[in-house]
């Protein structure tokens, strides 16, 4: 089964979403966290009015693209039959609109 990591604003190296993957790998699951953001991740530098904008630059329609073009793709390359998504804060986001694909067995 493939895993999908879907992290929050901190993006892929903020809190334990790492170790969640690692985790996850240990207990036998084939696991992707793709990089949404392409690297430019929220910072608690940043000034909060400018959190909507930003979250605005990552929308769904860019999300699903990579999720069809790479993700998706991959896993079903390594043998992945079903497809779970885990997302936090902002990757529950993700995890919602990815539900009404018809590609994941669940979402959490």
């Amino acid at each position: 089964m493939g895993v999908i990591v879907s992290y929050d604003v901190y993006g892929f190296n903020g809190g334990r979403n790492r170790l969640i993957c690692d985790q996850l790998a240990d207990a036998g699951f084939n696991v992707i966290m793709p990089d949404y953001y392409r690297g430019d991740k929220w910072s608690d530098d940043n000034d909060e009015n400018d959190l909507y904008p930003w979250v605005r630059k990552t929308p769904i329609d860019k999300v699903t693209k990579d999720l069809n073009d790479h993700v998706y793709p991959y896993l079903d390359k390594q043998g992945c039959k079903k497809i779970a998504m885990v997302g936090y804060c902002w990757g529950a986001w993700v995890v919602f609109h990815s539900s009404t694909s018809g590609k994941l067995t669940c979402g959490v």
